[in-house]
């Protein structure tokens, strides 16, 4: 039953989703910005700055590597490359 109930949600979100506007360069970009919006994540990681300038159907978090492992873990003094 839960199953059934959480590919139905996902379904309903992800036609949604087709029916909001989402401009990118990079098709590349899309499966993982349509992977954030229906996982429901709080915040969105990356180093790809084109992604951030993205137009989104709804607000998003953007931070980048380190950010989130400074704010959300709460770790200083990491040192991310990229």
């Amino acid at each position: 039953m839960y199953f059934r109930t959480l590919k139905s949600s996902l379904k309903r979100k992800s036609q949604s989703i087709r029916k909001s506007i989402i401009t990118t360069k990079d098709k590349d970009d899309l499966p993982h910005v349509v992977a954030y919006l229906l996982s429901g994540s709080d915040c969105f990681v990356t180093t790809n700055r084109r992604l951030t300038q993205m137009e989104m159907p709804e607000p998003v978090e953007f931070m980048t590597p380190r950010e989130f492992v400074e704010d959300m873990l709460d770790i200083r003094g990491f040192d991310v490359h990229y």
